[in-house]
């Protein structure tokens, strides 16, 4: 069911068939430093906040980051190299904002915690995804992902999958068989996330790039089209 959570976050994972492009590069001085930025670099800033989900701040790097375990986690060793650019990183923006807000409120009703065990076992899976070990660990070191950072990301969408999957297995009435369960489930997963997401304060990027309480389903950047 983790790929209904793709769906109703609206977060597409082809971004190999769109042109290449230099994602910070692109989005470069469009919004608020972070509170603890890297150190600039030949004037340029590195790194800025792309999102608040109530008190947890999103920056630029740590979005990065993310999608490259997801793409790698998804599609193995060949997606992780795929071109990140800005409209993808958008629509995972909004993914990880709803990964955010159901691992808070999983967190407010005491979901089972998930064993180092289990998340040792993600990780031998997410490994397993490259053709070896040299080429994990070079994968690591290429995006600058630490491994707790990863291990981290990896308990955190195992335990919400589950949570998920207890949540809607309460709002559904349909019987396992029917055949509208699957339609059934992403469309009350949908509903849950914007009842989620309407008792959050999301704040991301405005027009001036100061931060804007808002709905994150509507990206501010883009009305400037």
């Amino acid at each position: 069911m983790l790929a209904a959570v793709l769906v109703a976050a609206s977060c597409c994972m082809a971004p190999a068939a769109r042109a290449e492009k230099d994602p910070v590069a692109a989005a470069k001085g469009a919004v608020t430093p972070s509170p603890k930025p890297r150190a600039p670099l030949d004037g340029h800033l590195v790194d800025w906040i792309v999102a608040v989900v109530d008190k947890e701040v999103v920056t630029r790097s740590e979005l990065v980051s993310e999608a490259r375990i997801a793409l790698a986690y998804r599609g193995g060793e060949t997606s992780e190299e795929a071109a990140l650019d800005e409209e993808f990183l958008r629509d995972f923006r909004d993914y990880l904002i709803n990964q955010i807000l159901i691992a808070d409120q999983a967190r407010r009703l005491g979901a089972a915690e998930i064993s180092e065990e289990e998340v040792s076992g993600e990780l031998e899976r997410f490994a397993g995804g490259f053709r070896s070990v040299a080429a994990y660990e070079a994968f690591l070191r290429r995006y600058d992902i630490a491994l707790e950072t990863l291990r981290s990301a990896l308990r955190r969408d195992l335990r919400n999958a589950r949570f998920i999957d207890q949540r809607m297995r309460a709002r559904l009435l349909s019987s396992e068989d029917d055949p509208e369960r699957d339609a059934q489930y992403v469309k009350a997963l949908e509903r849950w996330l914007a009842e989620l997401r309407d008792t959050a304060e999301i704040r991301l990027p405005g027009k001036n790039g100061e931060l804007e309480v808002q709905d994150a389903r509507r990206d501010p950047q883009r009305d400037r089209r």
